[in-house]
């Protein structure tokens, strides 16, 4: 199984950029909580993505 990454995204509105990406509802959640995301490689095989938000400090 590979490793979690996390990446920071420090822009106005990410959640609606983020959105643009997945399918689920980012600015529904709530800072400190996850949710999982379906995403398809480029050979159609399924990956299940965790995702959260975290505060900026």
């Amino acid at each position: 199984m590979p490793t979690l990454n996390k990446f920071g995204l420090e822009v106005r509105d990410a959640a609606a950029f983020l959105e643009s990406l997945y399918i689920n509802s980012f600015s529904k959640l709530a800072v400190g909580k996850c949710s999982y995301a379906l995403m398809l490689r480029e050979n159609g095989i399924a990956v299940i993505v965790p995702y959260g938000l975290e505060a900026m400090g």
